[in-house]
């Protein structure tokens, strides 16, 4: 707060080092924001960054240090009418689709 008082740092600065959870990452990013004189949108994309960072670390915890891996995200193939295969366009022996 003193420093948006001491024109420091924006309201805008503010707002987006808010965004982050712990107080004292909060500070640590208001600092750094100071140090390398970072406007508003590169604050915002380095709290998002971090926020990122912290919900990979959260669940990797979560987990019990095994990694976390996506189940059911990867695209199941259709199934097929029972007698009738698939086929590519153009492929020999392929009816052209209407």
């Amino acid at each position: 707060q003193s420093w948006i008082a001491d024109n420091r740092l924006s309201v805008g600065h503010a707002k987006a080092i808010l965004g982050l959870a712990g107080s004292t990452e909060q500070r640590l990013v208001a600092e750094r924001v100071l140090k390398r004189s970072l406007t508003v949108r590169e604050t915002e994309q380095l709290v998002e960054q971090l926020k990122g960072e912290a919900k990979v670390r959260s669940r990797t915890t979560e987990s019990a240090g095994r990694p976390v891996t996506s189940r059911g995200c990867a695209r199941r193939p259709r199934p097929v009418p029972e007698g009738r295969l698939p086929t590519k366009e153009g492929a020999a022996g392929a009816r052209p689709r209407p």
